[in-house]
């Protein structure tokens, strides 16, 4: 959405185009307004910031939940490569001394 903000500084009063969210549009709407509490105001900012860091906090846990996943996906399979080859010394012995090495 494209909104005009009105600023002063040291000078005349400017008009600049930019773009903005409807919701901190409607913050900033609100802000000048003088009957609306500052407080309130920064609650709003509080919980916006809070439901950033929790979207993010989720989303880095859920890579290192992937990641992890994959880690003992691949300890799985190098365990299970060692135990398929394993051979133990007492079946070969068996198998020298003419006897059947049963799996």
């Amino acid at each position: 959405m494209l909104a005009f903000r009105e600023s002063r500084v040291g000078g005349p009063t400017v008009r600049t185009g930019e773009f903005t969210s409807g919701i901190s549009e409607q913050f900033h709407a609100r802000a000048r307004d003088p009957h609306f509490s500052r407080s309130l105001l920064r609650c709003a900012n509080f919980l916006l910031q809070n439901c950033a860091i929790q979207r993010n906090a989720m989303r880095i846990s859920l890579v290192l939940l992937s990641s992890e996943k994959h880690a003992a996906q691949c300890r799985e399979k190098l365990r299970k490569s060692f135990s398929l080859n394993y051979k133990s010394a007492a079946l070969d012995q068996l198998s020298y001394a003419g006897a059947r090495a049963e799996k």
